[in-house]
């Protein structure tokens, strides 16, 4: 957290700290239509850190609001837990060497 954020008054902080985890997670959200193999992970990474401070800002936050925004990020998320294992599987495979015919 920046020097910046721990100046500003608590709900202050969280409203910046959320805009700036919002900002990461659509950044990461543009990128899932490029060839980056490192996208579906990064959005992930960026819903799930989103998640945590909407959990850890709860107090803060409206009660109502923070609720419906943990639903939909979770939503977010197991729509992409499929993209992501084929991603993981795709990979794991790749490592994979087979043995050339005749060398068994």
């Amino acid at each position: 957290m920046s020097d910046e954020l721990l100046r500003q008054p608590a709900r202050e902080a969280a409203r910046n700290l959320m805009r700036r985890l919002l900002n990461h997670a659509a950044a990461a959200a543009r990128r899932l239509t490029s060839d980056d193999p490192e996208a579906i992970h990064d959005f992930r990474v960026a819903l799930r850190r989103l998640r945590a401070n909407v959990d850890s800002f709860r107090e803060l936050l409206e009660n109502a609001a923070s609720k419906k925004i943990r639903r939909r990020l979770r939503r977010l998320a197991r729509d992409t837990n499929a993209s992501r294992d084929a991603e993981a599987g795709l990979a794991l495979l790749s490592s994979v060497t087979v043995p050339a015919a005749g060398r068994a």
